[in-house]
C-alpha cells in the first residue's frame, strides 16, 4: 500500500504544479511527479510478488530450526527489503517535489500540494518500518536499514514546511 500511496501523492503533487502557471521550474517537477507516480505503481506489483516470495521461504523452510529456517528466509527477506526501500526513496522524492509546490503554487492548490506531502512522508514512514521488520526477521544487510533512516529523515525535514503552510502569503 505504501508504494500505491506514494503513485497517488505523485499524481497530486502533479496536478498541483499542472494547475500553477508560473511555478518555476514547473514542468520539471510535472515530469518528475509523473516518472515517480509511474514508477511506484510498478512497486505495487514487485511488492505482492516479493511477498509472495517471503511466504513461500516461510512455508518451505517449516520443519527447520531456527538458524536454517533465517539462513533459507535471509534472500527473499533481503529481496523483500529492497521494494519498500525504493518506495521510501520515491515518496521522499515526492514529499521534496510536492513542498516546493505548495510554496509556490496557487493559492488554490497549495492544499493538494500539502496533501501530496503529507501523504507521500506517511507512505516512507511505512516503507521504512517493512525495511525495518524485513531486516530484522532475516538478519540482513544493516545497511538497508541505514539507507531506508536517510529517506525518513529527508521526507520529516521537508515536510516541516506543510506545518508552516499558515505562514505563506496567499
Amino acid at each position: 500500500m505504501a508504494a500505491l500511496t506514494v503513485s497517488l501523492a505523485a499524481g497530486l503533487a502533479a496536478m498541483a504544479a499542472r494547475c500553477s502557471p508560473g511555478l518555476p521550474d514547473g514542468e520539471r517537477v510535472v515530469v518528475e511527479a509523473d516518472r515517480v507516480r509511474r514508477r511506484a505503481a510498478e512497486l505495487v506489483d514487485a511488492d505482492a510478488q516479493a511477498y509472495g516470495a517471503v511466504l513461500a521461504a516461510v512455508s518451505d523452510s517449516r520443519g527447520d530450526g531456527a538458524d536454517e529456517r533465517r539462513n533459507r528466509m535471509r534472500p527473499a527477506l533481503e529481496a523483500a527489503s529492497l521494494v519498500p526501500l525504493e518506495v521510501a526513496e520515491l515518496g521522499a522524492a515526492v514529499v521534496t517535489l510536492a513542498t516546493r509546490v505548495a510554496r509556490d503554487a496557487k493559492t488554490d492548490v497549495r492544499g493538494d500540494a500539502d496533501t501530496a506531502a503529507v501523504l507521500a512522508a506517511a507512505a516512507v514512514r511505512s516503507a521504512v518500518h517493512l525495511v525495518d521488520v524485513n531486516v530484522a526477521a532475516g538478519g540482513c544487510d544493516e545497511d538497508l536499514v541505514r539507507r531506508a533512516a536517510r529517506h525518513r529523515a529527508v521526507a520529516s525535514a521537508a515536510e516541516l514546511e506543510v506545518g508552516s503552510a499558515q505562514n505563506r502569503p496567499g
